[in-house]
């Protein structure tokens, strides 16, 4: 037994923290630690333990990180509670949308994704990832889209040639005459059609009882000259449609200016 010892109790000589040290100071530092540590520490509560003693227990785990308790089914605050613990944001704009090369965010969409994860409870870990992935997928589908634009494009030009462009702009002029929905002239100035509308689109415009101005897509046009001449041939024509229509058709109208348009034109004041 070591000299230090013999001045103590005999009960206290073999005790936790004094058994095994090696010396007085060796056992007093021991005995201080062991009260630091039983000051600082969470005691979990007995069977027999009050409601006050537990939400006492529940309260103080609340301050120590990476330590929360399970809720159960039906306590929403306490799921919430949980997630918040994981990374939940407290706003949808927390989150942050993630970068990917070549493509961007449509605000919308983002704005919208954002929300939906806020509800879902998502950690932003959790919507980085996710959100990775729908953008992912948005790229892919643009490129796959790209595509088949341009395989549209290439049977056109196959199918019509150096007139695409022509032709195209036929189209236009004849949707403004047509007063065309505004989804269709979308699509075609987005060269969003297949080859077999276009064709059906053409051949519409051709049929059209009334003059077609080509409309370009920037949205001039180039009005063609008519010599006398052409204009003379011209007027028979339209005086036939005009006795096919009856004057309340929307055509009537334009097909009666360009009566009076050919008339002036096939016949011009002579020169003095």
């Amino acid at each position: 037994m070591s000299e230090w010892k013999e001045g103590l109790p005999e009960q206290l000589r073999d005790a936790p923290f004094i058994g095994k040290a090696e010396n007085l100071d060796d056992a007093v530092a021991k005995l201080v630690h062991a009260a630091k540590l039983v000051g600082t520490s969470i005691r979990i509560p007995g069977s027999d333990a009050s409601d006050d003693d537990k939400a006492a227990f529940f309260d103080k785990l609340k301050d120590i990180e990476g330590v929360t308790r399970m809720p159960l089914s039906d306590d929403e605050d306490g799921y919430n509670e949980v997630l918040t613990k994981l990374g939940k944001p407290a706003e949808y704009t927390e989150y942050k949308l993630p970068e990917i090369a070549d493509f961007e965010w449509d605000d919308t969409v983002g704005s919208d994704l954002r929300k939906y994860a806020l509800e879902a409870g998502m950690t932003k870990k959790q919507f980085n990832t996710f959100a990775k992935k729908i953008g992912e997928q948005e790229m892919a589908a643009g490129l796959e889209s790209s595509q088949a634009l341009d395989d549209v494009r290439k049977a056109l030009r196959s199918d019509w040639g150096d007139t695409l462009e022509e032709r195209e702009d036929m189209i236009r002029g004849w949707m403004d005459k047509s007063d065309a929905p505004e989804h269709l002239r979308d699509a075609l100035n987005d060269r969003n059609l297949p080859v077999d509308t276009m064709n059906w689109l053409y051949k519409t415009a051709q049929q059209f009882k009334g003059e077609v101005t080509p409309v370009k897509r920037d949205g001039s046009s180039n009005d063609p000259g008519v010599t006398p001449a052409e204009a003379r041939e011209k007027i028979p024509t339209i005086i036939q449609d005009l006795m096919q229509l009856k004057d309340s058709d929307p055509r009537y109208r334009d097909l009666q200016k360009k009566l009076v348009q050919y008339q002036k034109l096939a016949n011009p004041p002579q020169a003095a």
